[in-house]
């Protein structure tokens, strides 16, 4: 398809930067973090990979997020967004058919996901169920994953199957500063990997999430729900 200027977006993004995170694991709780750094009045969208667009009210704000020495220690880079910016890499789920019983281990997973970029993390399923394994990858590969891959074992060949879902887009939690201590504490023992292309080996399983819990914000109603009640109790006594 060829496209001409009728085609071309006319957005205004002069107070608009493009931020690559260090981690995959602080996408969900990057906005509690930048609000603890005194940018609450901001607006993020997710561009794809780890890269996020940083909305600012005002050229001052965001100049004063650039110059921010904390704030730079999240992100690998920090650029002026512009119609011409490009995502260089993607965050997919793939799902693998085939893995042997013998060879269903998280090295197995891991081996299978560095085929189309690197291992993320992969979704838990009951025990029971070896039909198939849904692996988080980023990858830089621009078309989808969907192949027949030969593995081998000890000489022995068998054939899995991969095939590209719909990729996971996060929701950008924002929750009140009494929670920031326990929001920081989660990202500390979140994802440890360095996304430049440095993987730890000896990462454990656990060591590893992308889904967002919602167990905090069920805790948070749960609690605003006994402030409530005792509220309740104050006025009718």
């Amino acid at each position: 398809m060829v496209f001409d200027d009728t085609c071309v977006n006319q957005q205004e993004f002069s107070l608009c930067l493009n931020g690559k995170i260090k981690e995959v694991g602080a996408l969900v709780n990057l906005k509690v973090v930048l609000q603890n750094e005194g940018f609450g009045d901001i607006v993020l969208r997710y561009l794809g990979g780890l890269w996020v667009m940083i909305v600012f009210k005002s050229i001052e704000a965001k100049e004063k997020f650039k110059d921010c020495v904390a704030i730079k220690s999240w992100f690998t880079q920090i650029v002026q967004s512009t119609v011409d910016f490009t995502v260089d890499g993607r965050i997919v789920w793939v799902d693998v058919e085939g893995i042997p019983i013998k060879l269903w281990t998280s090295n197995s997973f891991k081996k299978i996901a560095s085929k189309w970029g690197l291992y993320l993390n992969e979704e838990m399923t009951e025990e029971h169920s070896y039909h198939s394994k849904r692996l988080c990858i980023l990858t830089k590969r621009l078309e989808n994953i969907y192949e027949t891959v030969k593995i081998t074992y000890q000489g022995k060949i068998y054939w899995i199957r991969a095939k590209e879902i719909s990729g996971w887009i996060p929701e950008f939690e924002e929750q009140n500063e009494d929670e920031s201590d326990m929001d920081s504490e989660q990202l500390d023992e979140g994802f440890q990997t360095n996304f430049d292309g440095n993987e730890d080996d000896k990462l454990e399983d656990d060591d590893l999430s992308v889904v967002p819990d919602t167990v905090h914000s069920e805790e948070k109603k749960e609690g605003e729900e006994s402030v409530d009640r005792n509220q309740t109790k104050e006025n009718k006594y």
